[in-house]
């Protein structure tokens, strides 16, 4: 990224305008430098190659930083967290929808239904980022909004790996490319979700139902999971067909050669 006249910045030292978010920012993260450093030096040989000279040195073919940065961090083996966006809860608003390990029947705080994977815990929603009081938070999703127009600027991931299922033939969607497309489209949110009527029946964007894109649960990927098993066995089951046909057919074939053949004289 250009800063000046021919001085380019990338990494903690770059402060640009988001234009997704709203606002300028500055982006202390490694997945930033890397983005922000391939775009400087692009632009850099891009000035050089057209010998620019004039006051400013941008150029037809130079790019603006459009990547939405993530954001990650480990806590030990079974804690970690990936974020795209504004993700300060001193400034902006925030609702979590977390599977925690204790059940506490409140059915009208559910995400769809439990898989056979998580009879033992429950998705609650909240106006705030959960304590330790509610149990252990298995997993979950945060979303930040502005506090005026109730924008989405942020999203956290809980505990949750960035593919949402896997499969060592075919990519598999990306929870983060998901959380930026949806910051992309600059939702305004509607907040007002507290009754399942208002939940079928809101015109706004609902955040119950963006959460359950992230499958918190892990129910698409259990159900990815059986179609792939289906298929493996309907594979399975053609082979052995195939291959009982051609030995059909080779045994046809020697029964005839045999009924064909001349009698002895």
């Amino acid at each position: 990224m250009e800063a000046r006249q021919g001085v380019y910045v990338a990494g903690d030292a770059a402060s640009y305008w988001d234009p997704v978010v709203g606002c300028r920012r500055r982006v202390e993260h490694l997945n930033f430098a890397e983005e922000a450093g391939s775009l400087a030096g692009k632009n850099m040989v891009a000035s050089l190659l057209s010998g620019n000279n004039k006051s400013s040195s941008r150029t037809s073919s130079s790019s603006y930083y459009q990547h939405q940065s993530s954001l990650w961090s480990t806590l030990g083996p079974e804690i970690s967290w990936d974020a795209v966006g504004l993700i300060d809860s001193r400034l902006l608003l925030t609702r979590a929808f977390f599977a925690s390990s204790t059940t506490t029947g409140d059915d009208d705080n559910d995400i769809g239904h439990k898989s056979s994977k998580e009879e033992n815990s429950t998705t609650r929603s909240f106006s705030h980022i959960p304590d330790s009081s509610i149990g252990r938070l298995t997993k979950g999703v945060v979303f930040y909004l502005t506090p005026k127009e109730k924008r989405l600027v942020g999203i956290l991931l809980w505990n949750m790996p960035d593919e949402i299922y896997t499969d060592a033939n075919y990519p598999a969607p990306s929870r983060l490319n998901l959380a930026r497309s949806l910051l992309a489209q600059k939702l305004i949110i509607d907040l007002d979700d507290s009754t399942e009527n208002n939940l079928q029946n809101s015109t706004g964007n609902n955040l119950r139902q963006l959460a359950s894109q992230f499958d918190v649960y892990g129910e698409i990927a259990e159900d990815y999971a059986h179609l792939q098993e289906y298929i493996k066995r309907k594979k399975l089951d053609e082979d052995n067909n195939n291959n009982n046909n051609i030995t059909n057919n080779n045994d046809n074939s020697t029964f005839s050669s045999v009924d064909n053949k001349p009698p002895n004289m």
